[in-house]
């Protein structure tokens, strides 16, 4: 009867490693898989910034630097020195209010005729990208 329970104790001491070790896999797997959503939601942001920061560069350049133009064509609002557009969590355009992101592009007329801008997406939290384009109005003179 000893062999029987010393075998059963055995096998039970087996199972118990097998089930320690397979909850071990199962907590790094998962924590590979969260940090893969984690990067892949922040590629994803980084994505469009690097979209709607090229799109307001191409945009102000067919405009020849007109920052009233070009703040028409991106739905958003022209000041002094840049342009402003406010985007929601879905990235469409929206009011101040409600945005969740922000483009602004900083224009600058230099002597020489060219039109330089900054360009920079951010979140309330962070910078999320910037881009900085110079071009020569060719229509006439930049407003």
């Amino acid at each position: 009867m000893n062999k029987g329970k010393s075998r059963l104790n055995l096998l039970l001491v087996e199972l118990l490693i097998s089930l320690l070790f397979l909850l071990a896999a199962y907590g790094i797997c998962l924590r590979f898989f969260t940090a893969a959503g984690v990067y892949s939601a922040e590629s994803e942001q980084l994505n469009r910034a690097m979209i709607l920061c090229q799109s307001a560069a191409e945009t102000l350049k067919e405009t020849d630097g007109d920052k009233a133009l070009t703040a028409e064509i991106l739905q958003g609002i022209r000041e002094e020195d840049a342009i402003t557009v406010y985007y929601n969590s879905s990235w469409e355009v929206c009011p101040k209010q409600e945005c969740a992101y922000t483009l602004r592009a900083r224009v600058n007329n230099t002597p020489s005729g060219l039109v330089e801008a900054r360009i920079t997406l951010s979140s309330s939290k962070e910078n999320i990208f910037t881009l900085e384009t110079a071009c020569f109005p060719i229509k006439g003179e930049a407003q």
